[in-house]
């Protein structure tokens, strides 16, 4: 019950909130990244790289969001882990690999991410998906 906010409804909608949050806006915007020419009808590859540019700067802000929301805070969500922590591992390895400045610009996301990666639950999912927790 803890991982998706416990008894209390309000952390329970904020866990919702923030999970749609990373899967309609963070999510969406590495999609514009990674499969650009989705996002375009030119075979242009100058517009296709303007596509890809625009959606390098919309997850940065997605990201300054996110950012900001962990000002002061260990978790997205209430004093403990959640559901939503976990989602977002994945999603800040993306945009570290893609972003110019990796995550450099947003403090509290690598701190957050900083925290997350010493889990033990964290680092025996990395594990078990063979995947490298490094950015």
């Amino acid at each position: 019950p803890e991982l998706v906010g416990g008894d209390d409804a309000q952390a329970q909608a904020e866990v919702l909130q923030w999970s749609a949050f990373l899967s309609t806006e963070v999510h969406e915007a590495s999609h514009v990244v990674f499969f650009s020419k989705r996002f375009t009808a030119s075979a242009d590859e100058d517009q296709v790289a303007n596509v890809r540019s625009a959606g390098i700067a919309l997850l940065g802000e997605r990201l300054k969001i996110l950012d900001s929301r962990l000002a002061g805070r260990d978790f997205i969500v209430g004093s403990s882990k959640t559901v939503v922590d976990a989602q977002a591992i994945p999603m800040l390895r993306w945009s570290a690999k893609v972003l110019p400045d990796g995550l450099e610009p947003f403090p509290n996301l690598m701190a957050f991410y900083a925290r997350l990666i010493k889990d033990d639950g964290v680092v025996a999912a990395a594990e078990a998906e063979q995947m490298s927790l490094d950015l």
